[in-house]
């Protein structure tokens, strides 16, 4: 490759590895003019709202141990599980409000108390109280710890650059109390309030390495929700969004096996997918597609080139004296144009499509994710043509495919809703593009007319990348 391991190093750290154009991996500048918000106040809020928490449930009668005693009054759980930890903790909220400061052990303990609270609070959601008087008191503990979390969590992320350093060091955890830490931290991302995200990032900035190590530990089945409320939580700070992303690929790629890493769907890949949702790149992506999605909207036939998707052929009629042909039925199917008509549709809908892609157009965080898998799959593999097929590959998967699919389904053009028919259409427009951006012959039988663009723009799509990695800053790809 065209950099020493030195130098990839540097990249990964978010230095610029020397080449021209748009850098590696970048560095989030908290003064770089994206909208931030003060701590200071919001800490000193935050803080007194919890150091002056008091309890509306009756605790008066009871202490908080009774040793001669089998019977326990119906709150002596609630003291000993929800309100002794809450006392316990004040000390260490006292000094993070004296100070304005938290540093890692104070927020691990913080971090322990949320996570007993929250399993308190589900504890006594599930409980069901039939008597009303009963069922009044167990809805108010819950919107008491409920309350009390929010404000706890709050607090953690205002602190979110040395909570994130610390459960970073973490990784990988060393026992159970370190993976519990772990989990409580992405269990308040995903399920916490949405603003805790906000605040994390707008408040707490993190270091955008860090936070990936901490995320990558996500369960799979949260990540989605993970990935859409980081990116509705960077809305007011998309510059560190994009670091965020960059630095996600960069941890990933090396890792990964090529072949997989598409299909497995990791962070970068929810993320750039909510990121371009959200806005970010409306601007190329309708310059690119907007044409296309218009004429496809225009359609008002089926292009079925899969046989068993087409009604079988209407039977000619038969002489005298033969057999007599099948009644036709009542309600004829739509009539669908002869195959060879749908297969010229589709490549020419493909062809205008893949003529207007210039890459010169891409936009430089596009071209700058390129350059990091690119960088990122050499270093493993040495294979700089494969590297440069996943550039594609990444191009079309994540950008020009959709277009005809989710992207054109869900906002079709003109905002009149697409028949089932134009739907299909799209989505096989899709996976026609899908193959000639991956540069994977179609093995299926029906599909293999189309292979004609996959051989017919190969070079194409070989320059495309090339262009787009050069765009980055990488000299000779």
């Amino acid at each position: 490759m065209d950099m020493t391991p030195e130098e990839y190093v540097d990249m990964l750290a978010g230095y610029d590895s020397g080449g021209e154009g748009t850098s590696g991996v970048g560095e989030y500048d908290e003064d770089s003019g994206d909208e931030g918000t003060s701590g200071v106040d919001e800490d000193e809020d935050v803080t007194t709202g919890l150091l002056d928490f008091e309890s509306t449930i009756n605790t008066k009668k009871l202490k908080a141990h009774v040793p001669f005693s089998k019977r326990k009054h119906h709150n002596q759980r609630y003291l000993n599980n929800v309100l002794k930890p809450i006392d316990e903790a004040s000390p260490v909220i006292r000094r993070i409000h004296d100070t304005g400061e938290a540093d890692f052990g104070q927020l691990k303990s913080l971090l322990k108390l949320t996570g007993s609270l929250g399993s308190q609070e589900e504890k006594y959601s599930k409980k069901d109280k039939k008597k009303e008087g009963k069922r009044l008191v167990t809805e108010a503990k819950v919107s008491e710890v409920h309350g009390y979390r929010e404000k706890l969590e709050t607090l953690i992320v205002m602190h979110g650059a040395v909570c994130v350093q610390g459960l970073a060091g973490q990784i990988p955890p060393a026992d159970e109390e370190q993976q519990g830490e772990i989990d409580t931290f992405i269990r308040m991302l995903t399920e916490g309030d949405p603003d805790v995200v906000g605040l994390l990032v707008q408040v707490g900035t993190p270091d955008p390495a860090q936070l990936v190590t901490v995320l990558e530990c996500c369960p799979q089945n949260k990540l989605e929700t993970l990935a859409s409320r980081l990116v509705r939580a960077c809305g007011r700070a998309p510059g560190y969004l994009q670091v965020l992303i960059e630095h996600a690929i960069a941890h990933e790629a090396p890792n990964e096996s090529p072949a997989d890493y598409f299909r497995q769907n990791p962070l970068s890949m929810k993320l750039l997918r909510h990121q371009k949702a959200s806005g970010e790149l409306d601007e190329y992506l309708q310059r690119v597609g907007t044409d296309v999605q218009e004429l496809i909207a225009r359609i008002d036939v089926p292009l079925e080139p899969q046989p068993s998707r087409r009604p079988p052929p209407v039977p000619e009629p038969v002489g005298k004296g033969k057999e007599t042909a099948e009644p036709e039925p009542e309600v004829p199917e739509p009539r669908h144009p002869p195959l060879e008509q749908v297969i010229d549709a589709y490549l020419r809908m493909a062809q205008r499509l893949l003529d207007s892609i210039d890459a010169g157009a891409v936009p430089d965080p596009l071209c700058r994710c390129c350059r990091i898998l690119y960088e990122g799959f050499v270093a493993q593999t040495g294979n700089r043509a494969g590297a440069r097929e996943k550039v594609s590959s990444f191009l079309f998967i994540r950008y020009i495919s959709p277009l005809f699919s989710n992207d054109m389904i869900a906002n079709p053009p003109g905002g009149k809703k697409l028949s089932r028919d134009q739907q299909r259409i799209g989505i096989m427009l899709g996976k026609i593009l899908q193959g000639v951006g991956n540069q994977i012959p179609f093995s299926e039988q029906y599909m293999r007319p189309f292979n004609v663009l996959v051989n017919g723009y190969a070079e194409a799509i070989d320059h495309l990348a090339t262009d787009v990695l050069r765009r980055a800053g990488v000299a000779n790809p």
